[in-house]
């Protein structure tokens, strides 16, 4: 019975502290007070509550999202807002407990009040530690991947490896951790945004300008080797630099990524696949979900997108094979350089419909793709004489 009124007690309190939100005081310090009270309050509320404790939440979960606080002028109750939404989160998880728009916002918010993890000392970086915490014990980086909230995520990429310091808590370090190595792992396609501060965190150099963050990139790309061993050597050459001017795990993993190479490219000859058991479709099978891409260089040989004749005298297999543009164009921010950056992906044209004026591209992860290649961009990653090639691939293979 005392645990019951107990219960019943707690609810009637966050009942409360919901109404009063839906109707804030003026004042800003005691709008403060009633928000360190509310994440209070929500600190003690267990992840799945009961019926009646959800119920009691929801005044709360109404208030916290208030145009007037979310866009509070004061920087104080926007971060201290942040920090109560986050509790929110951690207990609706693995659930989003507002819908996708929303969610966009509370991300956007959080991300800023992250920035405040700069600071030695203060309220806000109380409540940036705390939003840290929270991000990274439910895991909500998951749900700003799967809202494909890109841009935010790199920002908060930048944001940890330009913030850590020697004198963060060691929870501070291990949270950024975390929470980079789970979205590193998830992400489907690692885009060239989230390479090039890590491997910027671990350039010669800045082991002695910023140590704490050479060790945080450091222990990330150890953790997160196996992922990022196709994508390291790529961006490596797009930096412009050698492996040897980044920390020792770079090196490893792209002398890695090297050695496995002919297991996960599609090797094809210009004399063509044998007639037993080396059809390019048997091995873009075996090569599954191992697509190579290919960032665009500034010089890049044989570009063909501007081509006036895109019919079947494009049916060939080169010396090396094809790279066909996947419509994926990556916009680098903050990086102190600004570009649009294509990815190519490794392929070849297996035949042409000339109705629809379209060709077959068969990527080396087994993929097809009907492309109008006058509208696409494209190259040949041999500097082979195309003319030489008409044809091979009609009368060489059968798919």
């Amino acid at each position: 019975m005392a645990a019951s009124s107990s219960s019943q007690v707690f609810q009637e309190e966050l009942k409360d502290a919901g109404e009063r939100l839906l109707a804030p005081p003026a004042s800003t310090p005691e709008l403060l007070i009633l928000l360190d009270k509310v994440e209070l309050l929500l600190s003690r509320v267990e992840q799945a509550p009961s019926e009646r404790t959800y119920d009691a939440l929801l005044p709360l979960m109404k208030a916290l999202i208030a145009p007037d606080l979310l866009r509070h002028s004061d920087i104080d109750v926007k971060v201290s807002a942040a920090s109560c939404i986050n509790e929110i989160t951690r207990v609706t998880a693995p659930d989003a407990p507002y819908d996708d728009k929303q969610m966009q916002e509370i991300f956007e918010l959080s991300v800023m009040a992250l920035g405040k993890l700069s600071l030695a000392s203060g309220r806000c970086y109380t409540k940036a530690v705390s939003i840290l915490h929270n991000i990274a014990a439910v895991r909500s980086c998951l749900v700003m991947l799967d809202l494909e909230f890109d841009e935010l995520i790199v920002e908060m990429f930048q944001l940890f490896l330009n913030t850590i310091r020697s004198d963060h808590p060691q929870s501070v370090f291990s949270d950024m951790e975390m929470i980079m190595s789970l979205v590193l792992e998830e992400t489907e396609e690692i885009p060239l945004e989230l390479i090039i501060p890590l491997l910027r965190s671990v350039k010669k150099g800045n082991q002695n300008i910023s140590p704490t963050s050479w060790k945080l990139g450091e222990n990330v790309l150890n953790k997160c080797a196996d992922k990022l061993r196709p994508y390291l050597p790529p961006a490596v050459q797009f930096m412009g630099f050698d492996v040897g001017d980044f920390a020792e795990i770079v090196f490893s993993i792209c002398q890695d990524a090297s050695r496995s190479e002919h297991l996960n490219g599609l090797p094809i000859s210009a004399t063509g696949p044998s007639s037993s058991d080396d059809s390019l479709l048997k091995k873009a099978s075996q090569t599954k979900g191992k697509r190579k891409r290919i960032p665009e260089k500034e010089e890049v040989p044989e570009m063909a997108n501007g081509m006036e004749n895109h019919g079947e005298e494009l049916v060939w297999l080169p010396d090396k094979s094809l790279v066909a543009i996947r419509p994926k164009v990556n916009t680098l921010k903050n990086l102190n350089i600004m570009l649009s950056l294509p990815w190519f992906y490794e392929g070849a044209i297996s035949s042409f419909d000339p109705i629809e004026k379209k060709h077959k591209v068969l990527y080396a992860d087994g993929d097809e793709e009907m492309l109008d290649l006058s509208t696409e961009r494209w190259m040949f990653v041999s500097k082979s004489n195309f003319s030489e090639q008409v044809g091979i691939l009609l009368n060489s293979v059968s798919l």
